[in-house]
């Protein structure tokens, strides 16, 4: 279970632009020919709303909140899986959260813990302050590249 220090901290931390694209878009990250695949599988215990995701090609943009890509992903069952064409081998990583009131928007109670599930890349569990980029970030190699988080 999450702390409420971490929660507090975790709701500060989600934001994303208001670009977000549908799991099926495309959006164009750069010039060269299409190097890297990555296929996220996102585990919830709850079959309602959407799954939002950002993701992150570097530290900097992890820390500003400015997504490389940005994938909507509407729940019908216990997973929901997004795919990320063109990146560029590297590390990346992702924070996520599960719209269940379809307003776009990590909801928070009063006291800023959120009342959504979220979860970031790696599982990484918040535990003091928000969660930096290296506990997230994970490295994604030329061709096709899969991972899993849960949401929870």
């Amino acid at each position: 279970m999450k702390s409420l220090t971490c929660l507090m901290m975790a709701a500060a931390i989600f934001s994303f632009s208001d670009n977000a694209v549908t799991a099926n878009d495309h959006v164009e990250q750069n010039t060269e020919p299409a190097k890297t695949i990555l296929t996220v599988t996102f585990t919830v215990e709850r079959r309602e709303g959407a799954v939002m995701a950002a993701l992150f090609d570097n530290a900097a943009a992890y820390k500003a909140g400015e997504a490389a890509n940005a994938v909507t992903i509407a729940v019908d069952g216990p997973t929901a899986t997004a795919v990320f064409h063109d990146l560029l081998p590297g590390r990346v990583a992702l924070k996520v959260f599960q719209d269940l009131n379809g307003d776009a928007v990590m909801n928070v109670n009063p006291f800023g813990m959120p009342v959504e599930p979220f979860a970031f890349s790696n599982d990484a569990m918040v535990r003091f302050g928000p969660l930096e980029w290296e506990a997230a970030a994970f490295p994604v190699k030329a061709g096709r590249n899969v991972h899993t988080i849960v949401i929870d």
